[in-house]
């Protein structure tokens, strides 16, 4: 069975290892960090798991940083469990803007 977080950790985790450049996974945590409003160390606490279902504000801002849809954060984070339409609902999103997961 899949733990809570783990699609989204294995996502993110791969995006910031794709991201990484000059600037190491430390600074591309430390960037969506940033454009998140939080830690890095609680970027890292989202990668891991620990953290589940992060807000949709956090989403938006890690997916600028990684370069990718907002989308395809949520379609992970709901195969593990999360839900987002309310979020979505209330950023006046007009439909939703990805794939709805499959459970």
């Amino acid at each position: 069975m899949q733990k809570r977080g783990e699609a989204l950790g294995a996502l993110l985790d791969e995006l910031i290892d794709n991201a990484a450049g000059d600037d190491g996974r430390e600074g591309v945590m430390a960037r969506m960090g940033r454009a998140a409003g939080i830690s890095a160390s609680t970027v890292g606490q989202i990668v891991n798991g620990s953290i589940e279902c992060p807000p949709l504000t956090r989403l938006e801002g890690f997916a600028r940083v990684l370069n990718v849809s907002v989308g395809r954060l949520i379609s992970a984070a709901e195969r593990d469990g999360c839900e987002y339409e309310r979020q979505l609902r209330s950023h006046n999103y007009p439909e939703p803007p990805y794939p709805r997961a499959r459970h």
